[in-house]
């Protein structure tokens, strides 16, 4: 049931930001791109596991012609934190992902950063509310006691 829950909200996320969206990607035949930015890895059973298998999911339910998404594994040390912020600045400025996914709470300075710089890139955060005046912005709220990685 969560992980139909996940798969949902992951699902429910693209699309409203891609309705909403005017950029690449967007148009009648263009392929919907994501990219995933995690501040930690693939592997550990966690919500970031759990965002990764909703759009693996969602690639195989709607092809790789219509949405395809990149992940990017930045490490979670305090060795690792310096790149975050530049990461998702370098993939603000490619201008090829309809919407960029960030993982936790220490990430949302760089995100604010990155909302001013590109105003029109779509940013989505898996923890932390955003600023009701950052528009093209949305966020995930959910108890994290709540949750856990499905074992089936």
């Amino acid at each position: 049931m969560k992980r139909a829950l996940s798969l949902l909200l992951i699902a429910a996320m693209v699309f409203s930001l891609a309705a909403c969206a005017q950029q690449p990607g967007t148009k009648e035949g263009e392929v919907y791109k994501a990219a995933l930015l995690l501040n930690g890895t693939l592997g550990d059973k966690s919500f970031f596991d759990s965002a990764n298998d909703g759009l693996v999911r969602l690639k195989e339910d709607l092809g790789a012609d219509v949405f395809d998404f990149e992940v990017e594994q930045m490490g979670a040390t305090a060795a690792d934190e310096p790149k975050w912020a530049p990461t998702l600045l370098d993939f603000c400025e490619t201008g090829e992902y309809d919407v960029i996914i960030i993982g936790t709470w220490q990430m949302i300075e760089g995100l604010e950063d990155a909302a001013k710089q590109f105003p029109d890139q779509n940013l989505y955060s898996l923890m932390k509310p955003m600023p009701l005046q950052m528009e093209r912005k949305m966020f995930t709220m959910y108890c994290i006691n709540k949750t856990k990685f499905p074992s089936w």
